[in-house]
């Protein structure tokens, strides 16, 4: 009976423990959106790392909000502000790479879902960005070119 008291106390001590996480993600998730909604794109990336940190995995939810962030942050393929750091492109690359991952697993069984069909909209956005790296330092450096003698 002794032994029965003590695992029950520990069953339901656990199970709290859990719906307190769940709570807390939900949250989050929530905080994130929220953010996003607002504008607030760094602020909500932020606590997206975070949330991952905490949650340690990223499901369809936080990766299709990721996706959302990246693609709000990321300046446009024509704008100089994209070429101005080889960081730019790194970021463009997890972008892609998001993309592949959401739809690889999480396509298949949503086919008709909006949000599936705005990551694969982004995923042909994509497109107008450089594909490679070299490429993308050749942009760079021409734009830096041009604008030196614009001045």
């Amino acid at each position: 009976m002794k032994y029965f008291l003590i695992l029950t106390s520990a069953l339901f001590f656990l199970t709290l423990s859990c719906t307190a996480q769940k709570r807390t993600a939900l949250q989050d998730l929530d905080d994130i959106r929220r953010a996003y909604e607002q504008g607030k794109y760094l602020q909500a990336l932020a606590k997206l790392k975070v949330a991952e940190k905490q949650s340690k995995k990223t499901g369809p939810e936080l990766l299709y909000l990721k996706i959302l962030l990246q693609k709000a942050i990321l300046p446009p393929a024509d704008d100089d502000a994209f070429y101005s750091q080889i960081e730019q492109f790194d970021s463009l690359e997890e972008l892609r790479d998001n993309c592949k991952i959401y739809l690889h697993f999480y396509g298949p069984s949503n086919a008709e879902s909006p949000k599936l069909k705005k990551v694969q909209q982004i995923q042909l956005d994509l497109r107008e960005y450089p594909v490679a790296k070299v490429q993308f330092d050749e942009l760079m450096h021409l734009r830096k070119i041009q604008k030196k003698h614009s001045d």
